[in-house]
C-alpha cells in the first residue's frame, strides 16, 4: 500500500467525439444514406442514421471498458493482487495495476514500480499512518534536498506516522522547519 500526499496534474478523461466523422467498430455494420424520398425526409432519416450509429460506436466503447474494468475487478478479488497496488489519493483509497503506474516509462513513478525495486520492497513494508517517529526520522534524514537536522526535529517532537501525514506548511513552521523542501 502507498500513500500519495497530492496528485497535481489535469487528467481528464477523453471526451467523446461529438464530430460528425464516421466511427467505425467492427460490430457496427455500414449503412448507405436513405435517398429514395423527398429530400428533408432523407436529410432527417440519414442524420437520426448518424446519431445511431454514433450512439451505438459510443455504447460499444463503453462496453469495452466494461469489460477491462471487469477482469481488473475480477483479479483483484480473486485474490491475485501481486500486481496490484493500493493507493492512499488524498483520503480515498484507490488500487491500480503496476502496470498502469509504469506508462510513463522513464518516470519516477515507473522506476518506483520496475521488477528490481517492487521485488526488494515487497508487500511487508509499514504504511506511513502506522510510523513510529524513528521511522519518521529516518524517512526524513534520506530525503535529498531538505535541510539538516529535519529527522531530529520530527523525532524530538515525537511526530509518528499519522501525525507526518496531517501536517501542513504551518505546523512544518510551528515545529522550527522553515523551507519543507520535498519533504
Amino acid at each position: 500500500e502507498m500513500e500519495v500526499f497530492q496528485v497535481t496534474g489535469n487528467s481528464s478523461p477523453a471526451p467523446i467525439s461529438t464530430t460528425k466523422e464516421k466511427q467505425t467498430h467492427p460490430q457496427i455494420p455500414q449503412v448507405k444514406p436513405v435517398n429514395r424520398l423527398s429530400e428533408d425526409i432523407n436529410k432527417a432519416l440519414n442524420v437520426k442514421q448518424e446519431s445511431l450509429l454514433q450512439a451505438e460506436s459510443e455504447i460499444l466503447h463503453l462496453e469495452d471498458s466494461f469489460k477491462d474494468e471487469h477482469n481488473f475487478i475480477a483479479a483483484f478479488a480473486s485474490g491475485h493482487t501481486k500486481n496490484v497496488v493500493v493507493l492512499n489519493v488524498s483520503g480515498t483509497m484507490m488500487a491500480a495495476k503496476r502496470s498502469t503506474l509504469q506508462a510513463a516509462e522513464d518516470s519516477v513513478l515507473a522506476q518506483q514500480f520496475d521488477d528490481s525495486k517492487w521485488t526488494e520492497q515487497g508487500c511487508s513494508a509499514l504504511r506511513v499512518k502506522e510510523w513510529t517517529p524513528n521511522n519518521v526520522s529516518d524517512w526524513a534524514e534520506n530525503i535529498e534536498g531538505i535541510q539538516e537536522g529535519v529527522g531530529n526535529i520530527l523525532k524530538e517532537n515525537a511526530i509518528n506516522g499519522r501525525e507526518l501525514l496531517a501536517l501542513n506548511m504551518e505546523g512544518l513552521k510551528m515545529l522550527g522547519i522553515e523551507r519543507a523542501g520535498t519533504l
